[in-house]
């Protein structure tokens, strides 16, 4: 027991925020069409299980899905949450070896090699609500200095139990009003959302060589850390603009 709540033993979870953006059946999934069993599908984290459907999703519509096998394809997931595991482990029952192999975030990016045969740089980022934006960052550099020829890129995030809301109200960091009011003198907390989402990232000119539909293009990016600031969740301001201005140099 933890001393706190010995001396407080009427203390509990105070929730004051009830908005969010869900991904509905997160629970659907075809395992036979990736080869996986059933019993191996059922232990697996269902953002795993989602971020392989949006990488098939994203190399067939990049014209590349049957393509890729032994290519030096890189792949670099943003993911920080694991409430999957955090709930099985609450169960308390036998270990399974599907548990591991398919939740740990190691595996997350991991796995996505194995199946589709990649053979570039296969890296899980966590660095929380950056988390995807650092997974950009780490495959353009891993595209410039040529340790790949493509990256899938990405970030996953179910939320898939109540912790999270939890956890956030306790520190007051979600909206009691219910809105996202960025870089605005009102904004009171952030809403969270789910999403499941990926891209296939190639130097530009090789893309145009190679004929590809190109929908986008990444100019520069940088990645950095505030330093310290009065509280350890309290944003820098001269951070954010020395990150800005790396990004706009770059």
């Amino acid at each position: 027991v933890l001393p706190w709540y010995d001396e407080n033993p009427e203390a509990e979870d105070k929730t004051y925020c009830k908005w969010g953006g869900f991904v509905e059946d997160v629970d659907k999934f075809d395992a036979e069409f990736f080869n996986i069993s059933p019993r191996e599908a059922e232990w697996m984290d269902p953002q795993l299980r989602l971020l392989l459907q949006s990488i098939y999703a994203t190399g067939e519509d990049a014209g590349y899905i049957n393509k890729l096998r032994g290519t030096n394809t890189g792949v670099f997931v943003g993911v920080c949450c694991h409430d999957y595991l955090d709930l099985i482990n609450e169960m308390d029952i036998p270990v399974e070896p599907y548990i591991g192999m398919g939740n740990y975030h190691s595996v997350i990016a991991n796995r996505v090699s194995f199946l589709f045969d990649l053979k570039g740089p296969s890296i899980s980022v966590d660095t929380a609500c950056s988390s995807s934006l650092f997974a950009i960052h780490n495959a353009c550099q891993a595209l410039r200095n040529k340790e790949c020829d493509m990256a899938f890129v990405g970030g996953v995030n179910l939320l898939l139990s109540s912790y999270h809301y939890r956890y956030f109200s306790s520190m007051g960091a979600l909206s009691p009003s219910g809105r996202c009011h960025t870089f605005d003198e009102a904004a009171d907390g952030y809403i969270p959302g789910e999403c499941i989402a990926t891209l296939l990232l190639k130097p530009l000119q090789q893309a145009k060589r190679d004929g590809d539909h190109i929908y986008g293009v990444i100019k520069g990016s940088a990645a950095l850390h505030g330093g310290n600031t009065p509280s350890f969740t309290a944003p820098s301001v001269s951070g954010e603009e020395n990150v800005i201005v790396k990004a706009w140099e770059d």
